[in-house]
């Protein structure tokens, strides 16, 4: 009986540590879309709907409410925050026919997208932010 009642709380202590580790981290927050690898099971991908100290509540998309303990989560493997930035990548496989013109099928798509230019033009900006000055020798001002 102590043995079992002393691997229960082994358990319920490294889900708490770990929820501990989730809130003071932070690697995603509510409301937040994630892929969650848990304990090797298959991947829950949903909505955080609660974060809690001993499991972490995820929605999926056919509305189901999944609840993974926290030590599942944070041991389970990599987390993955599909809202961890503004915008996202896509890459679309496009299929020609053998015959087409690899240049003017180029032409077509970049003409299909670029009414969408804008879409890029925050991270652009974004970047143009977080350039670093450059260093150089420092200016004299005589006042």
């Amino acid at each position: 009986l102590g043995i079992a009642v002393g691997l229960a709380s082994q358990r319920v202590l490294q889900n708490l540590a770990a929820g501990i580790t989730l809130m003071l981290f932070r690697p995603f927050k509510i409301g937040d879309k994630v892929v969650i690898m848990s304990g090797g099971g298959a991947p829950v991908e949903g909505y955080v709907k609660d974060i809690l100290l001993f499991e972490t509540r995820i929605l999926t998309p056919d509305k189901r409410l999944i609840s993974i303990p926290n030590a599942g989560v944070y041991d389970g493997g990599p987390i993955e925050n599909l809202y961890g930035s503004k915008q996202r990548r896509v890459q679309i496989l496009v299929q020609t026919a053998g015959l087409t013109n690899i240049t003017d099928a180029r032409r077509v798509l970049e003409q299909a997208i670029a009414p969408y230019a804008y879409l890029a033009e925050e991270i652009e900006e974004q970047k143009e932010d977080e350039t670093p000055e450059p260093e150089g020798e420092e200016e004299n001002v005589d006042a």
